[in-house]
């Protein structure tokens, strides 16, 4: 019993070392998609001039919506210009056994917003993949 107690607890102690606990992570994905883990609408379907880091802040932005987001909009801003985002997500549905979400992303470049909406799902991997707008 002293033994269990101990691993537990040193595993606790494992787990908080690094002073991140209690914060979720996406999971790590190839390419663009290490960012956010969503292959979403930014940098596709609007904002298609964005600079790389100003897509990934959006496709995170996509992700933290469709994963944690309950109909509040998901903001972001650009640190190069005045570009920014917003992206707000609807209820979840499902689709092929998969959690699905239609969303919309509205993308703000030299003040006149381009709109994109579609309904993203989970991947078995966790990431969210646009299935169509």
């Amino acid at each position: 019993m002293h033994k269990v107690l101990a691993a537990a607890f040193g595993l606790i102690l494992t787990g908080c070392a690094c002073g991140d606990c209690g914060r979720v992570h996406p999971p790590v994905g190839l390419g663009r998609m290490s960012h956010a883990t969503v292959e979403g609408l930014v940098g596709k379907r609007v904002g298609r001039t964005l600079a790389d880091d100003d897509i990934a802040k959006g496709e995170a932005a996509e992700f933290r919506a469709l994963e944690f987001s309950r109909g509040s909009a998901v903001e972001w801003h650009s640190t190069i210009d005045d570009s920014h985002g917003k992206v707000v997500a609807g209820d979840t549905s499902r689709i092929n056994d998969l959690t699905c979400r239609r969303y919309t992303h509205t993308v703000y470049i030299l003040g006149r917003p381009q709109v994109g909406s579609g309904t993203a799902c989970r991947q078995i991997n966790g990431s969210w993949r646009l299935i169509n707008n």
